[in-house]
C-alpha cells in the first residue's frame, strides 16, 4: 500500500478472515463490548471508506480510526502499567509499520507525538526530549528486535519484558540486516517471516532515534496500545 495508498485486495481478505474468527469467539463468549480500532494503514488508505463500508456490512460493527495523538497516548498509557514516572521522566517509543509514536511521561505531565515513517521520521519536530530520561520501546518492531537478540523461536512475553537493547549491539545488527536479501531475512532466528520487509527500516529508525537523543539502551516492554485502550473504554 506504500506506493498506491490503496488497500490490497488479498490483504483485506486476510484481515476479514482473521477478524471473522476473532469476532465469532468474542460473541460466543458473550463479551459486553467489542471495540475495533485501526491506525496508520487506514489513516492513509485512499479506499478506506469502501473498506469501512464492506466491514460494516459483513460484521455490523464499526472501526474507529485512531488519530496519531490517540495512538501515541494509548501506547504510553499501557507502559504506565509497568513503569513509574514519579521520580524521573520516561520516554516511550512505539515503532510500527507505518508510523512512530514518541511520548514523554513525568508526573502529571504528558507529551505525545506521532510521526510518519520513511521521511527521516521528522525527529526535529520532537521538542520535549531535552532532559535525561529512561527509554522504553513497545510495538511489533521493537518486540521483533528483542526476539532476534534473544534468539527466541516464538514470542515469550516474560523474556521480552524488561530486555535491554544496547545501541552498539543494534548498530551491528542493522549492519547485518543490510547484507541480507529479503529471502535471507525471512530465515533470521527470532524474526517472524512477515516482518522481513520492515525490520530493517524499523531497526534503523530506532538506532537513529537512540543516537540522536543519546540513549545507550532501550528497555523493551511487551505491552501495546490495546492495553492503553482498555483503560479508557
Amino acid at each position: 500500500m506504500i506506493k498506491s495508498k490503496l488497500l490490497n485486495f488479498k490483504a483485506v481478505q486476510r484481515t476479514f478472515k482473521a477478524l471473522t474468527n476473532l469476532i465469532k469467539e468474542a460473541r460466543n463468549d458473550k463479551v459486553d463490548k467489542i471495540v475495533l480500532v485501526s491506525t496508520e494503514v487506514l489513516r492513509k488508505a485512499k479506499n478506506k471508506k469502501e473498506f469501512l463500508r464492506l466491514f460494516k456490512t459483513k460484521f455490523n460493527l464499526a472501526i474507529k480510526i485512531l488519530s496519531r495523538k490517540e495512538e501515541a497516548e494509548f501506547g504510553a498509557l499501557a507502559v504506565l502499567e509497568k513503569y513509574s514516572i514519579k521520580s524521573h521522566p520516561l520516554i516511550v517509543i512505539d515503532i510500527g509499520g507505518g508510523s512512530a509514536e514518541v511520548s514523554r511521561l513525568f508526573g502529571r505531565n504528558k507529551n505525545f507525538k506521532s510521526l510518519p515513517l520513511f521521511i527521516n521520521i521528522k525527529l526535529n519536530k520532537i521538542n520535549f526530549l531535552k532532559e535525561k530520561a529512561d527509554l522504553v520501546g513497545i510495538g511489533g518492531t521493537i518486540v521483533a528486535l528483542a526476539c532476534i537478540f534473544l534468539k527466541l523461536k516464538k514470542i515469550d512475553l516474560k523474556k521480552i519484558e524488561g530486555f535491554s537493547i544496547n545501541l552498539a549491539d543494534l548498530k551491528k545488527l542493522n549492519q547485518e540486516f543490510l547484507k541480507l536479501s529479503y529471502k535471507k531475512r525471512e530465515k533470521i532466528s527470532g524474526l517472524e517471516p512477515q516482518r522481513a520487509d520492515i525490520i530493517l527500516a524499523g531497526g534503523m529508525i530506532l538506532e537513529e532515534f537512540m543516537r540522536r537523543f543519546s540513549f545507550k539502551n532501550c528497555k523493551v516492554s511487551s505491552v501495546n496500545l490495546l492495553f492503553g485502550l482498555l483503560k479508557v473504554i
